[in-house]
């Protein structure tokens, strides 16, 4: 049962990690919002894992990971002035 744990417990870590770095690069992006939404997933992350809830942490890691990835992606308008150069 420890070694289950002990995946269960990387699994989570390799998560936050990459939900984390997401967030850390797309700080300088365009959405503030998607930022925030990313934030406040870790936040709710962590509050599972506080419960011992392992698989709602994860869930909530990549939904973290999703905000972030929106955040980086371009705007429109932003594509269109690059098009014109």
């Amino acid at each position: 049962m420890a070694q289950i744990q002990l995946i269960v417990d990387r699994i989570v870590n390799v998560d936050r990690v990459l939900a984390q770095t997401a967030i850390e690069q797309a700080g300088d992006k365009k959405s503030d919002k998607e930022i925030d939404k990313a934030n406040k997933e870790m936040d709710k992350a962590f509050a599972e894992l506080d419960k011992e809830k392992p698989d709602e942490a994860i869930d909530r890691f990549e939904k973290a990971w999703e905000h972030a990835q929106k955040a980086m992606k371009p705007d429109d308008d932003e594509e269109d002035e690059n098009e014109e150069d």
